[in-house]
C-alpha cells in the first residue's frame, strides 16, 4: 500500500486537502482508507471525513509523534489487515512534529510501498506562525515532497515573495512548491497532486527514530473539547444557528487575542444526519469563521461538538472562555 501523509499547522487546510485528493483517487477505483490524530479526547475531522464515506481510524488524546506512536502502528496495521487499501492518507495533528511523525514508522512490520509528504502552509497566518513554533514549521518544509501554499486568495504578491524567501533555506532539492486555494477551483492541482502520490515507486522515507533527548520541543497547546446535542425547536432555521456560532467563535477569538493567547483553532461540527452537516471553524481574530458543508432541510436535532487547541493559556481559562461564550449561549439559540 502507498502511505500519503498530509502535515501543516493547525488550521492550514489539511482535511479539506484529503478528501479532495480522497475523491479523486477513490474516483480511479482505489480503495482508501483514513488514519486520523486529532489532540483530545473528542475529534471533528474524523467525523466529518466519515460523514464524506471514507474509512477512518481515529487515533485521540495525544500526538502520534510521542506517546501514541505504539497506537499508530497498531492501527495502521489494522487498516492494512483488515482493509488492504491501495492508499493510506495519515493526517497527524496539527501540532505534530512532521519528522518525528515519519520516525514513528521504523520497524514497522507492515508493507509501505512508498512515502509521499506533502506539508501545507497557510499563506495567510504563516507572518504569525513562522517564529511559533519552528519545529513544526521547519521540519514540514524540509521533508516535504511538496510543499502546498495555500490561501494565496488572501495574500498579496508581496507577502507570497515574502514567503518563498523564508522558506528557501529549508527546501530540499527535490521537494516541489505548488500555490493554491482549496476554497476555489484547484481540479487540475488536485489531480496533479492525486497523481504524484498513486505513481510514485520511491522507497518510503526514512527518518532516524528520535528520542524525546533529540528532538526539538514542541509547544504543548491547552485543549478543549465537548459535545451536546441541540433540538431543532431551540432555534428558528439552521441559517440563524449558522450564523449565530459564527458571531460567537468570532468574540471567543478577538477575546483569546485581548489576553495575548495564540489561536490553533476552533472547530464546531454541526452534525444533523441525513439531512446535512456544517463545519464552522476559526483560525484568526481578523477572519470571520469558515463555513464548510450544508444542511440540505431542517433536521430534527444536531448533534453539536466543538474542538479548540490554543497556546500561551492554560486548559482551566480556555474552558472558562468558550463555556461562557459559545456552550451557555446555546440554551438560548
Amino acid at each position: 500500500m502507498k502511505l500519503a501523509v498530509i502535515c501543516g499547522f493547525l488550521g492550514s487546510g489539511k482535511t479539506t486537502l484529503l478528501l479532495k485528493i480522497a475523491e479523486r483517487c477513490s474516483k480511479q477505483g482505489l480503495k482508501v482508507a483514513v488514519l486520523e490524530n486529532e489532540v483530545g479526547k473528542i475529534g471533528i475531522d474524523d467525523e466529518v471525513i466519515r460523514k464524506n464515506g471514507l474509512n477512518v481510524k481515529s487515533i485521540f488524546s495525544g500526538c502520534i509523534c510521542c506517546s501514541l506512536r505504539g497506537d499508530l502502528i497498531s492501527t495502521l496495521l489494522v487498516i492494512e489487515r483488515e482493509f488492504s487499501p491501495d492508499i493510506v492518507f495519515l493526517e497527524p495533528s496539527g501540532v505534530a512534529g512532521p519528522k518525528q511523525v515519519l520516525s514513528a514508522f521504523c520497524g514497522y512490520g507492515g508493507e509501505i510501498d512508498s512515502t509521499t509528504v506533502i506539508n501545507i502552509i497557510d499563506a495567510s497566518r504563516f507572518s504569525a506562525v513562522k517564529d511559533f513554533s519552528i519545529p513544526l514549521i521547519k521540519d514540514g518544509i524540509s521533508i516535504a515532497d511538496l510543499l502546498l501554499i495555500n490561501k494565496i486568495d488572501l495574500i498579496d504578491k508581496e507577502q507570497l515573495d515574502y514567503i518563498y524567501d523564508k522558506i528557501a533555506p529549508y527546501r530540499t532539492e527535490k521537494s516541489e512548491c505548488r500555490e493554491i486555494s482549496l476554497c476555489g477551483d484547484n481540479d487540475f492541482i488536485i489531480d496533479e497532486i492525486a497523481g504524484m502520490i498513486t505513481e510514485k515507486t520511491e522507497s518510503p522515507k526514512q527518518i532516524e527514530n528520535q528520542s524525546e533527548e533529540s528532538a526539538e520541543p514542541i509547544p504543548e497547546p491547552a485543549v478543549f473539547a465537548k459535545r451536546k446535542t441541540l433540538q431543532s425547536e431551540k432555534f428558528s432555521d439552521t441559517a440563524s444557528l449558522i450564523d449565530k456560532v459564527k458571531l460567537n467563535l468570532l468574540k471567543i477569538s478577538r477575546l483569546l487575542y485581548s489576553r495575548n493567547a495564540f489561536q490553533g483553532h476552533i472547530k464546531v461540527f454541526l452534525n444533523g444526519g441525513k439531512c446535512g452537516a456544517v463545519t464552522i471553524s476559526s483560525t484568526s481574530s481578523e477572519q470571520e469563521p469558515q463555513v464548510k458543508g450544508a444542511f440540505v432541510k431542517a433536521p430534527h436535532k444536531i448533534f453539536f461538538t466543538v474542538n479548540a487547541i490554543i497556546y500561551d493559556i492554560d486548559d482551566e481559562d480556555l474552558e472558562n472562555i468558550i463555556n461562557s461564550e459559545l456552550m451557555a449561549q446555546l440554551d438560548s439559540i
